[in-house]
């Protein structure tokens, strides 16, 4: 979901290292100049602004608590996939637990979870 957020970031010319929970998922970006991490962690170790791009709030959830501990306390994360109220909420309490900053971005549905 996040390869054409990586790929307009990339010909902006920012630099994007990308990670994707399906192994070779983000592969196709190394084509575009993006570096691929291993892990969710090491693709949020030392990033200024970390966008997240997912299907649904578990899987939200699921990526920020990997990645959380990994995050530095200046960075902005941009929260920009359609979740539910509850997981929204979530998703802001494990930003805060990094001490980082949460932006949210895109849509938002009004289901619960």
């Amino acid at each position: 979901m996040g390869t054409g957020l990586a790929r307009s970031l990339l010909r902006a010319g920012l630099a994007v290292t990308a990670w994707n929970r399906a192994p070779g998922g983000a592969a196709p970006l190394t084509a575009d100049g993006a570096t691929v991490a291993p892990t969710a962690a090491e693709a949020v170790d030392g990033a200024d602004v970390v966008p997240t791009r997912l299907i649904d709030g578990p899987a939200v959830l699921d990526v920020m608590a990997d990645a959380v501990g990994a995050v530095s306390p200046s960075a902005v994360w941009m929260q920009s996939s359609a979740v539910g109220l509850d997981d929204s909420a979530r998703a802001a309490d494990l930003a805060r637990s990094a001490g980082t900053r949460r932006g949210r971005a895109g849509a938002r549905h009004q289901g619960s979870g």
